[in-house]
């Protein structure tokens, strides 16, 4: 018993000096951070600031200079030298600034232009396909900074009109080399698999589109989504002359198995169409009628709008009716009220007040447990696996798990047009909803292109939502917000996988 008592007493000890230890040296840590944010905090803003204004490019070498005596007024600190000797390298480094801050103000106009083209390099994603060229034109910015620094502003303004050139340079050849490079290595390929002897008007055809692709960028480098479409064109031919080889390389088909076959897809089409293509006439007769079918389904489908339209003026014009006659009712049991003053009258009003909140309150449960049943009956429209659908307050999301696109794309795949017709009975369940399509991906690449080919994707979807469905356009947007909003971790491949998604999110009441 005695060996218990005085272990305990030990510990007792030494935790009540570790104590005393503690609290005596917390002050000082927090008088040392309080001394430091007076001493570094409006200069470490400033520092940052310089960063932000490009400083490291427009006034290296004044910049390099604050950063290094900076650092060394840090280290100083954080060895506990004196606060004088370190208030004296910190003044030091305020008349940096101060040159730093000339010289950015004296080249404000000499280095606009070559900033603007700076930033439209890194725009076309320049240090990632053109880095050479990018870096040369970092260089001669670099070097105009210098000359500025000197005084000699003829020599900056030279410097910073090559910079400029050298952006501009890496600037079209990044576009090129994004815009072009796919659909050259499509048309190789298609050359390679020698799709030329059996579609050679086809492959003719892509290699046509590649050159105009690269001759629209050429005379306008701006022209960057008719140089893509085009581009695009060129990969959809290249793959179609392949498959045409394919086709037609394979010997067990005849020239009249050929014909047999596409006879029997296009009878297919004509079966969904609500007709039976007849083969025994001219091709173009099935066309014309498949034609005159689809025009048909595009006036009825308008007729629908239409028919829609007058019935959503009729019941508008009903509830305003109704409204009216609610208003004058109203009115009149008012007056009533107001001419009855005995108790009776009042406890009828009451009673009626009464008798209305409970009438409210069950319309309001009825009306939850129709919104929930709505919810379940569009959960139970997607296969598992296709779509999550999500309630957060008034807005219903549509997580598209199953759509995706090929990597840098945003042309939806035949084989999610299924899928996109759930999504617009879904959205039928809603017709007064307001409608976003909001893109997104997961944090591989450069932000900013994330952000553009996540708002390319959304505009698909909506596009194609707005093709097949009677929407106004101002009902339904498109959004792209890149990886800014991710709902997994991006560290792990299925995480990146989630965060690649569509959502579409209906604002309903």
């Amino acid at each position: 018993m005695r060996i218990k008592s005085s272990s305990r007493s030990l510990t007792f000890t030494v935790i009540l000096a570790c104590a005393l230890l503690l609290a005596a040296v917390m002050p000082a840590l927090s008088q040392k951070a309080e001394l430091y944010e007076v001493l570094f905090g409006e200069k470490d803003k400033q520092l940052k600031d310089f960063k932000n204004q490009k400083a490291d490019l427009l006034s290296p070498n004044f910049y390099t200079e604050a950063v290094e005596k900076y650092a060394k007024a840090k280290d100083d600190f954080k060895k506990g030298k004196e606060t004088e000797e370190v208030r004296k390298k910190l003044s030091e480094v305020e008349a940096v600034f101060k040159k730093i801050e000339n010289t950015l103000w004296t080249g404000r106009g000499i280095f606009d232009q070559a900033l603007k083209a700076r930033e439209d390099a890194l725009n076309a994603r320049a240090p990632e396909f053109t880095l050479e060229e990018f870096n040369a034109g970092e260089e001669a910015l670099r070097s105009a900074g210098g000359s500025e620094e000197l005084g000699d502003q003829d020599g900056a303004r030279e410097k910073a009109a090559k910079a400029t050139a050298k952006y501009r340079d890496s600037e079209l050849n990044a576009i090129k080399k994004s815009v072009m490079a796919p659909a050259r290595e499509a048309y190789r390929a298609a050359e390679k698999s020698e799709a030329g002897k059996f579609a050679p008007k086809t492959l003719d055809k892509a290699k046509t589109l590649v050159t105009l692709s690269e001759e629209i960028l050429n005379s306008d480098r701006y022209a960057v989504a008719d140089a893509t479409a085009k581009a695009e064109e060129s990969i959809y031919e290249a793959q179609h002359a392949i498959q045409i080889k394919e086709l037609l390389k394979n010997k067990k088909y005849t020239q009249e198995e050929l014909v047999l076959l596409y006879e029997e897809g296009l009878g297919k089409i004509a079966r969904e169409l609500g007709f039976a293509a007849a083969f025994d006439q001219p091709l173009d007769e099935v066309f014309k009628t498949m034609i005159n079918s689809i025009s048909s389904l595009k006036a009825e489908k308008q007729q629908l709008g239409t028919d829609l339209a007058e019935k959503q003026e009729m019941l508008e014009k009903n509830q305003k009716e109704h409204d009216d006659n609610m208003a004058k009712a109203r009115k009149q049991i008012d007056n009533l009220l107001a001419k009855t003053e005995t108790d009776l009258a009042l406890a009828q009003q009451k009673e009626a007040a009464l008798q209305e909140e409970l009438a409210q309150k069950q319309a309001e449960l009825a009306a939850k447990r129709e919104k929930e049943a709505k919810v379940a009956k569009i959960r139970d429209m997607f296969l598992p696996g296709e779509a999550t659908v999500l309630q957060e307050g008034n807005r219903l999301i549509i997580r598209l798990l199953e759509l995706t696109f090929p990597v840098g794309k945003s042309v939806i795949q035949p084989s999610y047009f299924g899928l996109l017709s759930r999504v617009q009975r879904a959205i039928r369940e809603y017709p007064e909803a307001k409608i976003t399509i909001e893109g997104h991906t997961d944090a591989i690449g450069d932000e900013r292109y994330n952000e553009t080919l996540s708002t390319k994707r959304a505009e698909s979807v909506r596009a194609y939502l707005l093709a097949n469905m009677v929407l106004s356009a101002e009902m339904i947007e498109a959004v792209g917000y890149g990886e800014s909003r991710p709902v997994a971790n991006n560290e792990t491949e299925d995480g990146r996988a989630q965060n690649r998604r569509i959502d579409v999110v209906l604002v309903i009441e």
